[in-house]
């Protein structure tokens, strides 16, 4: 049989997202993987990925088997908490719902248990098989990981046997052609068993650069590029719809100009002069041409950053080394319109070690916890409820007493120690979590202390 009769139809789509791999340290047969990944995790990018995969992709079905494959843990993490927070928007569930956290699932060899969930995710489903662990998911919170969606570092390049995989997100950059052959090879297999005949190729990187021409492996499949300039402001404040223009009125027509290096079109439907639209231009590239520059500071305070822990290590950064190379205080918040922000803040987030708004509610706590007068233990513990709470909003005090964490540092014997029972301390954690939402607490029975 020929090969192209039993390999499954390629459709590509193709997403410019403008990566910047300017300083990414190039190996020669492919790029530096750390700097890869601080180079490709942009929280924009992240949030795109997942609003193309669900919106232009899927369109209104549930997810599919997809592989999406990322540059760096930290960038797994992140493109995963973008696809949760985009399924929990689109179906209409609060930004903390933990459902999806089931079947969209992180992998990389430096957790425990990933070769389990590969081998979970290699088990052939059927749309109403995966409808049923997505409905199971939603009523179970004890429910152990079934990935429908599932996002890797290293380990789905090859070895992956996968059939029923439809889907490919190409998140990661290479130069690697041999690389690239692997990943694409992930969706190439026909699946008998749901019919599988074609799969598509999401490409967010210019990694289909990498082969002669960007065509479909078969014949009988047409090619949809699609293409998001995500910096170009126009184009998200152009025109969703066009409505019907009576007989009378002058039709609609675009014209194309660039704008900061951007082709836009521009939609519009009468006519503009050529200084009105001069002066559009002007002042939309001054808008992004501003916006760039505020990103080249942001890259290049990483780069300080990266530098100092080269020579210093784990050593904190010298306030003085940094105000030397432009980084003061004040320099920062106005850079990340960040106004209460602290210097250790602006370090954490450039290094992808945390966000503003976790370090605002980790400030907003800890306000709350001198209030209360709760010590270093006591505020520990109140924390790891809180994760609890927001990972599995329906958790009960049983489970939470259940969890192996609880037992590392003392279980009940210990909570009793420094709250007197576990009333007081699910109470503590709810007066801690009404802060980050602003609304009163409700009066709440915990059961009796244990």
């Amino acid at each position: 049989m020929p090969e192209w009769e039993r390999l499954a139809q390629c459709i590509h789509f193709k997403f410019h997202t403008n990566v910047d791999l300017e300083g990414v340290h190039d190996m020669g047969f492919d790029f530096e993987p750390e700097q890869l990944g601080r180079a490709v995790d942009v929280p924009q990018r992240n949030r795109l990925i997942a609003e193309k995969y669900f919106e232009d992709i899927l369109g209104t079905r549930q997810p599919v088997k997809t592989i999406v494959f990322a540059a760096s843990i930290a960038h797994a993490k992140n493109l995963r908490y973008a696809l949760i927070e985009e399924y929990n928007r689109r179906n209409n569930l609060p930004p903390n719902d933990a459902a999806a956290e089931k079947f969209i699932v992180a992998v990389h060899n430096q957790m425990p248990g990933a070769r389990e969930l590969i081998e979970e995710f290699q088990k052939i489903t059927t749309p109403e098989e995966r409808k049923a662990i997505i409905d199971q998911a939603h009523k179970d919170p004890n429910m152990a990981p079934r990935p429908i969606v599932l996002v890797g570092v290293g380990m789905l390049d090859t070895g992956i046997d996968a059939p029923d995989v439809e889907v490919l997100l190409m998140a990661r950059p290479t130069k690697s052609k041999v690389l690239y052959v692997q990943m694409k090879g992930r969706g190439t297999r026909k699946c008998r068993d749901t019919g599988k005949e074609f799969y598509k190729l999401v490409d967010f990187v210019d990694i289909t650069r990498l082969e002669p021409v960007v065509t479909n492996d078969t014949p009988g499949v047409v090619d949809e590029p699609v293409e998001q300039e995500e910096e170009t402001l126009v184009q998200r404040e152009r025109a969703e719809t066009i409505q019907e223009q009576p007989s009378e009125e002058k039709p609609r027509t675009e014209q194309q100009m660039v704008i900061a290096d951007v082709p836009v079109r521009l939609v519009f439907s009468e006519t503009i002069s050529p200084a009105v639209l001069e002066e559009l231009r002007r002042q939309v590239e001054a808008q992004l041409k501003g916006g760039m520059e505020r990103e080249g500071m942001k890259h290049r305070f990483a780069q300080t950053l990266l530098c100092w822990r080269y020579f210093k290590g784990a050593a904190p950064p010298d306030h003085s080394f940094l105000a030397t190379m432009g980084f003061d205080l004040s320099t920062l918040r106005d850079l990340y319109g960040e106004p209460e922000a602290t210097l250790e803040d602006f370090i954490a987030v450039a290094m992808g070690e945390a966000d503003f708004d976790t370090l605002r509610r980790r400030r907003e706590f800890e306000k709350w916890a001198l209030g209360k007068n709760l010590n270093a233990a006591q505020r520990e513990m109140v924390l790891m409820v809180m994760d609890f709470k927001r990972a599995n909003p329906a958790i009960t005090p049983e489970q939470i007493l259940r969890s192996h964490l609880f037992d590392q540092v003392g279980g009940l014997p210990r909570i009793k120690a420094l709250f007197g029972g576990l009333a007081k301390l699910l109470a503590l954690a709810d007066e801690a979590m009404s802060l980050e939402t602003g609304s009163p607490l409700e009066e709440d029975n915990h059961g009796n202390d244990a």
